[in-house]
């Protein structure tokens, strides 16, 4: 009897525990909800617009699937501003300090929208973060395109999404690509010049090779500006740029190369022989489409050790020499002296 006592028990305070823990459920769900779950969805939208210089709308010139998602694509030669409007759709839970935490993030690819969008290949940054007694029925924010600014990460051309979060529910925007200009006109050919950079620490000068025309690529992918190097050392020998230009060639012209690789991109390039005298070739190409190569016209440059340096160098070394035969005459003479002593 005792037994079956104690059995009966056991299963009675069992089901009274089971019985209060489904009774709780719906509390501790409702708490993580408002306080713990920190992917919940916001209600609401998250809109974008772009405005050209005079605060005027721009229309996308298109848009497409994208990441789950649709991007619109901006001419970013007509795109100076990002503006985001979060418009409030009912109620929001406040936090457990009855506050409201707003904050607003940007994700950042510097591709194309054939660039996967993902975490190791995007920025992200926080770029807004306010506390609200309540939640206006609109949040407003604007965004300069063309500072560069390192902090909001917004930098040009590229691939953007914004993330508002009001406590611990987020809102996505959609993805707008502003496209850098891919076709230019013929007469927009890169001219280019460049200065001698003496050299500090080597025997030879370097050359600092710019493009003048620097306003018709303002709004271009810099990537795409490509400089070139040929030319012929004193010993005959005809040399490329890159082991990757040497390798590529069809023609069979060139017999070695300079560099193994090199940084060759972007609206400015310094050239330095690396220890090859010679006469050498410069240019640079615009590469923006398959179908549209836009190539200045070369710059000739001749390299060979700087003759001043030489000269510094026969200082120094005539100097030191006289500097050790002096130490050397006056210890002999002295230890002269010593041995007449």
């Amino acid at each position: 009897m005792n037994r079956k006592y104690i059995s009966a028990r056991k299963t009675l305070i069992f089901l009274l525990i089971a019985v209060a823990i489904i009774l709780m459920l719906p509390a501790i769900f409702s708490f993580n909800q408002s306080f713990a779950w920190a992917d919940s969805e916001l209600g609401g939208t998250l809109t974008t617009t772009i405005f050209d210089s005079n605060f005027e709308d721009v229309s996308p010139t298109g848009t497409a699937s994208y990441s789950n998602s649709t991007i619109y694509s901006y001419e970013w030669e007509k795109s100076n501003k990002i503006q985001l409007k979060y418009t409030k759709d009912g109620d929001i839970s406040p936090n457990a300090s009855g506050k409201y935490n707003v904050t607003l993030s940007v994700e950042f690819l510097k591709g194309y929208i054939n660039s996967t969008f993902t975490q190791n290949e995007t920025k992200t940054k926080e770029i807004v973060n306010q506390i609200y007694d309540t939640v206006p029925n609109t949040l407003t924010y604007g965004f300069d395109i063309n500072n560069n600014d390192s902090e909001t990460k917004i930098q040009g051309w590229g691939i953007y999404r914004f993330k508002i979060t009001i406590n611990n529910a987020e809102k996505y925007s959609s993805f707008i690509f502003i496209s850098p200009q891919t076709n230019l006109a013929e007469d927009k050919r890169p001219t280019i010049t460049y200065e001698i950079i003496p050299s500090v620490n080597s025997l030879r000068d370097s050359f600092k090779f710019s493009i003048e025309n620097i306003e018709d690529y303002k709004y271009v992918d810099t990537e795409k500006l490509i400089w070139h190097v040929d030319g012929e050392s004193i010993d005959g020998k005809k040399y490329v740029l890159t082991k990757q230009d040497f390798e590529n060639q069809e023609e069979n012209i060139y017999e070695a190369y300079i560099y193994s690789d090199i940084t060759r991109t972007g609206t400015s390039f310094i050239f330095n022989d690396n220890g090859i005298e010679g006469t050498w070739n410069v240019w640079c190409e615009f590469a923006g489409s398959d179908s549209i190569t836009l190539t200045s016209t070369k710059s000739e440059v001749q390299t060979s050790a700087n003759p001043k340096l030489f000269w510094v160098i026969g200082v120094v070394v005539g100097a030191s020499a006289l500097a050790v035969g002096g130490v050397v005459f006056f210890a002999y003479r002295r230890s002269k002296k010593e041995k007449v002593w």
